[in-house]
């Protein structure tokens, strides 16, 4: 048994792990690494997860993630992934999800600056 003083105008969070517990935890982890590896998807499956990441991680409606895996599947973005069914992971998914996420913002981007150089010209203009 063990005795912990505390505040009760504190919150406090007591975690006691007993052999059997770190064991588990130990195996948890080990299981979701494992799987997060090596567990792989067919095409279709892999590129509704990175619609899902898309709409989760970044809050994109469901029309705007579904039309930005479809314009980087139109791109040859994921021919790759369907040749190699390795590729097709949940991790892969993720950093694919971010990786197409950037791009639109980078893209999204360089047009606003277009745009604010062609006003900047028009006024110049007499």
């Amino acid at each position: 048994m063990m005795w912990v003083e505390f505040d009760v105008r504190q919150p406090i969070e007591v975690v006691i792990l007993t052999q059997y517990s770190r064991a588990c935890a130990a195996r948890t982890l080990w299981l979701a690494i494992f799987t997060s590896f090596y567990i792989t998807m067919t095409y279709e499956e892999f590129l509704d997860e990175v619609t899902t990441l898309l709409y989760e991680m970044y809050e994109l409606d469901d029309a705007a993630a579904i039309k930005l895996v479809m314009d980087a599947q139109a791109n040859d973005y994921f021919v790759k992934h369907d040749d190699v069914a390795e590729m097709r992971t949940p991790e892969q998914a993720r950093s694919d999800a971010k990786a197409l996420y950037k791009a639109r913002q980078d893209k999204n981007q360089t047009q606003k600056k277009q745009q604010q150089r062609v006003q900047q010209q028009r006024k110049r203009q007499p």
